[in-house]
């Protein structure tokens, strides 16, 4: 809203009426005063608004009221007002930048990742035949390990034989826990396999079982004689029936 200041500004027009005195009127004896002074004198407009020091009668020496409009208050309010908007939508830009790029950064991510596949990972793209290779690996230590349980269990058999045999089974225990990638998990829609869903819950812990039942092998591997040889074979029977025990899940046949 405009707020209007009046200011006085005088316009005092001169006449050339000769006074009926021959004179300038004093503005202290009235109009009759000034006799013998010049024969002119000054008409002046009287104020429209009377005076409110004088009375109603003076204000001949006030001039015209004339209108004159203050906008600088109003300015400074309509600069406030732009200032405050302009901040306004400067905010709503910043915030639906952020949301853009909030947005595209998965976005991005994601198609970074597929145009850049690493080449490789046969966890991902080759599950069913990561699942296949541990299986034959397994069947493969079993079959090394007939020999050797038959040692434990009291036969004699040539010892450089056995050695090897255990020798070959530490190689590929220490093979064994890296053919267990996340995606070969069992699960209902999942290929056929035999490990127990507890490997992927601690798998720090299956691979240390691994590990170890890798060593025992190994120490065998290293015997001089048939005695110490065959506790070595004892202790990787018991390893072995450990780690099944725990991470491999065999499902009774069905009845008949």
């Amino acid at each position: 809203m405009l707020n209007a200041r009046f200011s006085l500004t005088a316009f005092v027009g001169k006449h050339g009426v000769q006074s009926r005195h021959g004179g300038t009127p004093s503005p202290q004896r009235g109009e009759g005063g000034g006799e013998g002074e010049p024969n002119s004198r000054s008409f002046v407009t009287p104020s429209p608004h009377p005076s409110p020091l004088r009375g109603e009668g003076a204000g001949r020496n006030c001039s015209a009221v004339v209108p004159s409009i203050d906008v600088s208050e109003n300015s400074s309010s309509l600069s406030l007002g732009r200032n405050a908007e302009s901040a306004r939508f400067g905010l709503f830009v910043m915030i639906l930048v952020s949301a853009v790029v909030l947005l595209a950064a998965p976005f991005a991510s994601w198609q970074a990742r597929a145009q850049e596949r690493v080449p490789g990972l046969t966890g991902i793209d080759h599950a069913p035949d990561v699942v296949q290779a541990r299986q034959l690996l397994m069947s493969q230590i079993d079959e090394e390990m007939q020999p050797v349980d038959l040692v434990a269990g009291g036969k004699d058999l040539p010892l450089d034989e056995v050695k090897a045999n255990v020798y070959r089974i530490n190689t590929m225990l220490a093979a064994f826990p890296h053919l267990f990638p996340p995606q070969t998990k069992p699960g209902p829609d999942a290929f056929s396999t035999a490990a127990a869903p507890e490997i992927w819950q601690d798998f720090e812990a299956f691979y240390g079982q691994v590990d170890a039942a890798a060593k025992v092998a190994y120490d065998a591997s290293q015997a001089t004689a048939i005695g110490p040889f065959r506790e070595s074979a004892k202790k990787l029977r018991a390893a072995c029936d450990s780690c099944h025990g725990k991470y491999m899940k065999v499902e009774s046949p069905p009845r008949p």
